[in-house]
C-alpha cells in the first residue's frame, strides 16, 4: 500500500534528457492530500488519481504557478470521494491509459471485474472474465492499443475491448 510511503510533503522533480534536474517543487503546496488510506495511484500530465481502500477516488488537477521568490509552485485542486463503481466493490488498482483515447482502468478482485472510465469519469464498460476462472485477479495493466492485462494466480490474461 502507498500508506507506508506517506510523508508530510510530496515533491515533484522535472526531467531533462532522462535525468532529474533542478530543485524539486512541492506537489501539495497549500493543503497536503492524505495518502494514509491510498492503495494505488495513477498520473497523467496534469492529474493525479488516488484510489483509496474504501474504493473512492480523489482526482487532483495541478496548475503550475510562479512563486514570488522565483521558484515554481504547484496549486492542486482535488475532487474528493468519487465513487467509480457503486455497490459492493473493493477496487485495488487504477491504471491510466494515454491518448489517443485516454482512459482509467480499475480492478475489483472480489467480483473479478475490471472497469473502464473516460477521463471525465464516464463509465465506458466492464470486463468480466470467462466463467470457470477460479483465481481472483491481483493486478491490472494496459498496453497499446488498449489491451487489458490481468494477473490471476500464475497466469496473465488479456482482453481487447471492442468499440
Amino acid at each position: 500500500p502507498l500508506a507506508k510511503y506517506h510523508s508530510t510533503t510530496t515533491r515533484m522533480y522535472t526531467a531533462a534528457d532522462g535525468l532529474f534536474a533542478g530543485t524539486p517543487a512541492i506537489y501539495f503546496a497549500e493543503a497536503i492530500q492524505s495518502l494514509s488510506h491510498a492503495v494505488d495511484l495513477a498520473a497523467t500530465q496534469d492529474e493525479l488519481i488516488i484510489l483509496h481502500d474504501d474504493g473512492l477516488m480523489d482526482v487532483c488537477q495541478r496548475k503550475l504557478e510562479n512563486a514570488p521568490d522565483g521558484s515554481r509552485r504547484i496549486r492542486v485542486e482535488c475532487e474528493n470521494d468519487f465513487d467509480p463503481a457503486p455497490g459492493e466493490t473493493t477496487l485495488t488498482s487504477v491504471v491510466y491509459s494515454p491518448p489517443p483515447e485516454p482512459s482509467l482502468f480499475l480492478l475489483d478482485p472480489q467480483t473479478r471485474t475490471g472497469y473502464q472510465y473516460s477521463m471525465r469519469l464516464v463509465d465506458q464498460g466492464r470486463f468480466i472474465p470467462t466463467p470457470g476462472r477460479d483465481d481472483p485477479p491481483v493486478d491490472l495493466a494496459v498496453g497499446p492499443p488498449h489491451d487489458v492485462f490481468r494477473v490471476a494466480g500464475d497466469q496473465v490474461y488479456f482482453a481487447q475491448p471492442t468499440p
